[in-house]
């Protein structure tokens, strides 16, 4: 038998170079066959604050400007006031009299205003329909030749709140223009013909300043809902945005008060600001610059 050791020298080497492609082939299939990780989806990024965006807007000086110009030209001003006319005092009055009225009686005064009383048919609207009585009904005269907020806290013989039944009288319970008078609803009780006049606040006004607060709700800046409940402002909707709950805690800790309330909206409308924990009514022109800086939402409930 003959053999061939070339032939078997290079079957050899043949099969030696098909194991190492072989084995190459496979260990490279081994090293990349395979999907690789991804890494970890980071977290996404809070949504932004849009409302508390546009409100810091709100409280850039051109911004605010802007804002006044507009809202003198809707109320139908003449003319806007300037930024000194904006941080002008506003000239309070506070008198408690703790005195009676009666109606038909004599009226009280005060720097601002005359106060008396009467009765008058008044109907009050049931869920049975519609129940007309006597009221005693509190007329409030703006004696002053310019606009004035004011503030009076009464009380009815007996418990105030057997007097919550009763009619309204639509009137502006916030403020009043030149010489306007207005009447509001104190009580319906029978028999009842007099009321105490506890406490009288008055606040004078600019023009604009007197479109602005009168925008206000009463009971959202602390006033007594019984007799204000026939709240309507003279020009605009009332404002929704009022932080009535910060603005009630703070007053019941002696931190704010009307004047501070009614100070404030005077220079910012309530369509745009919100009233800021902390402020306080100004002691002289140009005491602080406008509009008043505070932290966005500081003041919410």
């Amino acid at each position: 038998m003959v053999t061939d050791p070339q032939g078997s020298e290079r079957r050899f080497q043949w099969l030696v170079g098909v194991l190492a492609v072989t084995l190459l082939i496979g260990g490279l299939y081994l090293r990349f066959d395979y999907e690789p990780r991804l890494p970890r989806r980071p977290n996404r990024p809070p949504p932004a604050d849009v409302t508390a965006a546009f409100r810091a807007l709100d409280y850039d000086v051109n911004v605010y400007r802007a804002g006044i110009e507009k809202d003198a030209f809707d109320v139908g001003l003449p003319q806007p006031p300037s930024m000194g006319e904006l941080g002008d005092l506003l000239p309070y009055d506070m008198l408690e009299p703790h005195r009676t009225l009666r109606a038909g009686g004599g009226s009280l005064e005060t720097r601002d205003l005359a106060l008396s009383l009467r009765t008058k048919r008044v109907s009050n609207p049931t869920a049975k329909g519609s129940v007309t009585m006597d009221h005693i009904v509190l007329r409030i005269e703006n004696r002053t030749s310019g606009h004035v907020a004011y503030r009076i806290d009464t009380r009815p013989p007996g418990d105030p709140r057997t007097c919550h039944e009763k009619g309204d009288l639509a009137h502006n319970a916030i403020a009043l223009a030149p010489r306007q008078a207005v009447e509001r609803t104190e009580c319906a009780r029978e028999g009842i013909d007099t009321l105490l006049i506890e406490r009288v606040e008055t606040m004078r006004l600019p023009p604009l300043a007197y479109y602005y607060v009168s925008r206000l709700y009463p009971s959202h800046i602390g006033l007594d809902p019984r007799p204000t409940r026939g709240h309507q402002p003279p020009k605009g909707s009332i404002c929704g945005d009022i932080p009535e709950q910060a603005i009630r805690r703070a007053t019941e800790k002696g931190e704010t008060t009307w004047r501070d309330v009614i100070d404030f909206y005077a220079r910012h409308s309530c369509a745009r600001f919100i009233f800021p924990a902390g402020y306080k009514a100004f002691s002289r022109a140009g005491e602080r610059p406008l509009p008043a800086a505070f932290s966005v939402g500081a003041a919410r409930p």
